[in-house]
């Protein structure tokens, strides 16, 4: 299955256009892709990395058209030699860094070029169309927080793109935080997955109709997928989200899909995902470092505390350096 994070459509909202798919050659009727998208830095170094709001890239497998089908251990050592080839048509890079979805497979391949298969983790509620059971897995603590939120605010859908990158961003600025995403890459693809019915801005409005909270979905064959949120502090708490989020896992049950999370970086939102129940899935982080990259981010995590000039190394000199190591890189 193509995940949403993987169709054009996507890519293109998500990068300006600005992405690429490697392909293979076919082998025993198979033959694979791979999207990806290359930040371009000085002296001509480049970093194959994940776009904006891109949550799993990873290699899509067809079959060619016509090809007889092979034996099951034929086809298992295609995939592998497929990934090889794809991972030997990558452009020149000094870093590589992919999450793949939970169902990847053929990671050795990554393996033995020298990269190296990390993972990360997801929580997943599945059965979301059996309402009461999904509600009685909640926490109890969970549930009272969305009945007092439910008491205080309408819950509805379809806020546009702009409507939703300027919220996110009021409440930033509001906080004098950096956002983590420019508005108008937010509203691209609002836009873009509400063209194609595939995500929506789920808003809790108070009684004078303006939104406090939202938070942004989209969703494939398989699964409605918790992109982003964000929410007025001066008119409401954590609870409207919890509700926005019941009211998400509510309309992937409708849908037939599962609810993703879609990962977590820091222990509060962990916490905060388990407290719906549901299981913690593996995402498998696919990377690769030229070895003075890795030396320049073991030097900055050793020597954090001492200023910058006290390393004695030139950049333009580094990069030069860098860029050499690059032409043997996978």
């Amino acid at each position: 299955m193509v995940s949403i994070f993987q169709q054009p459509w996507w890519l293109d909202a998500a990068t300006d256009g600005d992405w690429s798919m490697v392909e293979s050659a076919p082998r025993s009727g198979l033959r694979a892709s791979l999207p990806i998208y290359v930040e371009r830095h000085r002296f001509g170094l480049q970093k194959i990395c994940m776009p904006p709001l891109t949550r799993t890239l990873g290699p899509i497998f067809t079959e060619v058209p016509g090809a007889p089908r092979a034996s099951a251990t034929t086809r298992m050592r295609a995939r592998l030699q497929i990934m090889e080839d794809l991972i030997a048509r990558l452009p020149r890079h000094v870093i590589f860094q992919q999450f793949f979805g939970p169902d990847a497979s053929e990671l050795l391949a990554f393996l033995l070029k020298g990269y190296e298969v990390g993972v990360s983790y997801t929580f997943r509620i599945t059965d979301c169309a059996d309402h009461d059971a999904v509600w009685r897995r909640m926490r109890d603590k969970t549930r009272n927080v969305i009945r007092r939120a439910g008491e205080r605010f309408e819950v509805a859908d379809g806020l546009s793109g702009t409507a939703f990158s300027s919220f996110y961003s009021a409440n930033i600025a509001r906080r004098n935080l950096r956002p983590f995403y420019a508005p108008q890459r937010i509203a691209a693809l609002v836009e873009a997955a509400m063209r194609r019915a595939a995500g929506t801005v789920l808003y809790c409005a108070g009684g004078d109709g303006v939104p406090v909270a939202a938070i942004f979905v989209v969703w494939d064959e398989a699964h409605l997928y918790y992109l982003m949120s964000s929410r007025d502090e001066r008119r409401a708490d954590n609870g409207a989200v919890s509700l926005l989020l019941w009211r998400a896992i509510q309309l992937a049950g409708a849908r037939g899909l599962d609810f993703d999370f879609d990962g977590f970086h820091l222990e509060g939102g962990a916490i905060f995902a388990t407290q719906f129940g549901g299981e913690m899935v593996p995402r498998w982080k696919i990377s690769y470092a030229v070895p003075l990259v890795r030396l320049r981010w073991s030097l900055r995590g050793a020597l954090a505390q001492l200023r910058p000039a006290r390393l004695g190394l030139r950049m333009p000199a580094l990069a030069r350096a860098v860029a050499r190591q690059s032409a043997a890189a996978p």
